[in-house]
C-alpha cells in the first residue's frame, strides 16, 4: 500500500503534536530554572533574563558536590570490585570442574530467584549491629553482592547450554 501525501502529512502532524506534548513539561521546567528566585511564576513563561545564578545557588544550597562525590565513590568501588569478583567466578565456572561445582552453580542459580527486596530489612539489622548504617559501606556491600548475581545470571545461560 502506498501512502498518500495526505496520510503522511496527518501522520507527521499527529507525531509533532505528541512530541510537543511530551516536551512541554521539560521546556517549562528549563525556563522556570532560568527565572530568579524572587519571581512568582505560574505556568509556562519565558524568563526575562538568562542567568545561571539559579543553578549555582541550587548546586551550593543542595550540597550536590558532596552528593556527586559520594555517588562517584560508590559507583567506582562497586564496579571495580564486582568486575574482579565476576571475572573470577566466570573463569571458575567456565573452565574448571571441581568437587561441588554443580551444587555451587545450582545454589547461585537458586539465588537468582530470591528477590533483592527481601534482603533489605535483614541487611539493615546486620549493618546496625556492626555500626555500618549511615556509611558508604551500607551502600557498597549490598550492591557488590547484587551485581555478582547479575553477572552470574548472564553467564549461567551459556554454561547451562554447554553442559
Amino acid at each position: 500500500m502506498i501512502a498518500t501525501r495526505f496520510n503522511r502529512f496527518t501522520t507527521y502532524v499527529v507525531l509533532l503534536a505528541f512530541a510537543a506534548g511530551a516536551l512541554y513539561p521539560l521546556i517549562s521546567i528549563i525556563f522556570l530554572a532560568f527565572h530568579k528566585k524572587t519571581d512568582l511564576v505560574t505556568g509556562f513563561s519565558l524568563p526575562t533574563t538568562f542567568s545561571l545564578q539559579t543553578f549555582i545557588d541550587a548546586w551550593n544550597e543542595g550540597g550536590f558536590a558532596q552528593g556527586m562525590w559520594g555517588s562517584a565513590l560508590v559507583a567506582v568501588s562497586v564496579t571495580a570490585v564486582s568486575a574482579v569478583f565476576s571475572l573470577f567466578t566466570g573463569y571458575a565456572f567456565g573452565t574448571m570442574r571441581f568437587r561441588g561445582s554443580g551444587i555451587l552453580f545450582n545454589l547461585i542459580v537458586l539465588g537468582l530467584i530470591f528477590p533483592y527486596e527481601a534482603t533489605v530489612i535483614p541487611l539493615y539489622y546486620d549493618f546496625q549491629a556492626h555500626n555500618l548504617t549511615g556509611t558508604y559501606w551500607a551502600l557498597i556491600l549490598p550492591q557488590i553482592g547484587q551485581s555478582g548475581s547479575g553477572t552470574t545470571r548472564s553467564r549461567s545461560t551459556s554454561i547451562v547450554r554447554r553442559s
